[in-house]
């Protein structure tokens, strides 16, 4: 149903008031355009008061796309939950650090589809196995309230309440912001080669490189003669590069 011009600039006068950011309309429908978290819970309440109401307004996190320099010391990088996760990775890729092996489709999402979709901000990390990449997180709360957890070891920092929103699709409230922790970019990268008989030697080697504690990076297979030619390239650090190595030839036996 149309919504009557002066009836949009009143919802729009009130809202603005109330909330005290700066508000537009468009569609039929008034934006407020918090700049920073404590906006964006004090706007989010506002639109909990507003009844029927509340279904022309929305609440836009069109500034929260900023991505600061990483902290090279310390590995983590500020991100705001708009950002792009491949703009992301390109910058930490600058500072010879990244957030991992990224999928073609994790790279296209923003921050916050990462964090509270079904990836939950989950990365493969040395030592075969998942870590969460969110370090801290900056949450405006349905209520009004805001949750910022404190950038801290686990084990000094009690329970992981990150995980009151990691993969919870904005259930709980809207993410902001966060801090990501990235690791040192591999500064190796080593090509193995094998020949196999059939396709399920195939399968059931690059099953094997998956499961150990190796990083690979690209794998090509082609028909040669009776076989299969396998090419593994995998990235490494130089303090690991024997032992992957060692790992990866074990495995080609």
């Amino acid at each position: 149903m149309a919504v009557a011009a002066h009836d949009l600039t009143q919802l729009e006068e009130r809202v603005r008031k109330a909330a005290g950011v700066p508000t537009r309309t468009g569609d039929g429908v008034v934006e407020l355009l918090p700049g920073s978290l404590r906006e964006v819970a004090r706007a989010q309440a506002v639109k909990g008061m507003l009844g029927q109401d509340a279904e022309r307004v929305v609440v836009s996190l069109v500034a929260f796309d900023r991505i600061e320099a990483p902290d090279p010391a310390a590995c983590t990088i500020r991100v705001g939950a708009g950002a792009n996760l491949g703009e992301v990775e390109a910058t930490l890729q600058g500072w010879a650090l990244t957030l991992g092996w990224l999928s073609p489709k994790a790279r296209s999402l923003t921050v916050r589809d990462w964090l509270e979709g079904r990836h939950a901000g989950l990365r493969a990390v040395p030592g075969n196995r998942l870590e969460s990449a969110a370090l801290s997180l900056g949450v405006a709360l349905r209520s009004g309230g805001l949750f910022v957890t404190p950038a801290a070891p686990r084990s000094s920092g009690g329970p992981m309440l990150e995980t009151l929103f990691l993969g919870r699709g904005g259930q709980a409230g809207t993410l902001v912001e966060a801090q990501l922790r990235a690791l040192p970019r591999p500064e190796l990268e080593e090509t193995f080669h094998a020949l196999v008989e059939r396709p399920e030697d195939v399968v059931l080697l690059l099953r094997g490189v998956a499961a150990s504690d190796v990083r690979p990076v690209e794998v090509h297979t082609r028909r040669k003669g009776r076989g299969f030619a396998v090419a593994i390239t995998v990235a490494t650090y130089a303090f690991r590069a024997r032992r992957d190595r060692a790992l990866v030839e074990g495995l080609l036996k």
